[in-house]
């Protein structure tokens, strides 16, 4: 994590946004060399692009890739299927998709919301391990945040009308709410539309506003 720091703040791109550039994985590189604890590599990056990775960049590079290969096996996508088990094309993403965060913004959280010790994060921390302790928290303020309005519910459940009021979600949802119900609600139509194809009564290619 140390090294996904320096590199950040070095390149002023996130770590997400890595992908398979030679450029960027030598600075990442670099950046692995300087924050081993075990390393005294205090040398520029420019020294070092003339001198050390003039003659091993390539022996680097393979090493690297190999790795970052065996790591995207237990790596889950965002639909929380494996890397190799993912069937979503490029058209389908987002927009967004393309404006990554920095992963060295994840530190503090690690730190003060997942109370994991400064030096594990930086130096010892699986890459891996971060989407899961990053979840847990997530987790957690939203465990807080829908148990502080089920005691709000509670509280004011006696002086409004309890028809119009019936659960705590009627307070106001969550943006997290919202999501599950409009992907149940796209996952029901999808069904249904792949049945109406099944039937005859619409072809492949035809929206089913048009019925």
């Amino acid at each position: 994590m140390r090294a996904i720091q320096l590199y950040e703040n070095m390149t002023n791109t996130s770590f997400l946004d890595l992908e398979n550039n030679q450029d960027k994985i030598v600075h990442l590189l670099y950046c692995v060399l300087v924050a081993h604890p075990e390393n005294d590599f205090h040398i520029t990056f420019e020294t070092a692009c003339n001198t050390f990775f003039q003659k091993n960049v390539e022996t680097l590079l393979s090493e690297f890739m190999s790795e970052m290969s065996f790591i995207e096996q237990f790596t889950l996508k965002d639909d929380g299927t494996k890397d190799d088990e993912s069937t979503d094309s490029d058209e389908n993403s987002s927009p967004n998709d393309s404006k990554k965060m920095f992963l060295s913004s994840l530190i503090p959280i690690l730190v003060t919301d997942c109370h994991l010790d400064i030096e594990y994060v930086l130096d010892k921390m699986p890459y891996n391990d971060i989407e899961m302790y990053i979840n847990y928290s997530v987790s957690k303020k939203r465990e807080a945040m829908e148990e502080q309005r089920f005691w709000t519910y509670l509280s004011i459940l006696p002086h409004v009308d309890s028809k119009k009021l019936k659960n705590p979600s009627d307070l106001f949802e969550f943006s997290w709410e919202k999501n599950k119900k409009k992907e149940e609600a796209e996952k029901k139509m999808a069904i249904d539309r792949q049945r109406l194809i099944e039937l005859g009564i619409i072809k492949p290619n035809e929206p089913i506003t048009k019925l």
